[in-house]
């Protein structure tokens, strides 16, 4: 089971993600603009983010760049209906590992978050 926080202004997918996520047997924690998450106190507890691209407000490589600032390695995967090539280059080059444009692949964000997870527990686990 996985932490995985959410941000996306869009309550319906912020619902619709969060179930699937739950239904997959990980939490979501959820946020509704990027200064809501950045202000949260648990930031750096999650498996991964899922982040959109196109929020009020601060926009995701906003978001991205402020957790770079303060040091937080957080796993993000950017979601987003929106994603020019420049700024889907700008996301992976500032270290995104995936980059989903919507509608996506559920299955797909599953698995690598699947797999981000698996890679964090053996990392922590004593060889």
């Amino acid at each position: 089971m996985a932490i995985v926080y959410l941000v996306d202004d869009d309550a319906l997918i912020r619902r619709s993600l969060a179930g699937l996520l739950k239904s997959a047997g990980h939490t979501a924690t959820c946020f509704e603009s990027g200064e809501a998450f950045l202000a949260s106190e648990t930031v750096a507890q999650a498996c991964c983010i899922l982040l959109d691209l196109k929020l009020g407000g601060m926009n995701g490589l906003d978001v991205q760049r402020a957790l770079i600032e303060r040091g937080t390695a957080i796993p993000v995967i950017f979601i987003s209906s929106h994603g020019e090539e420049e700024v889907v280059d700008k996301a992976l080059r500032q270290g995104a590992i995936a980059f989903f444009h919507k509608p996506f692949s559920v299955d797909r964000i599953l698995a690598l978050i699947d797999e981000i997870g698996t890679r964090q527990r053996s990392a922590a686990s004593p060889s």
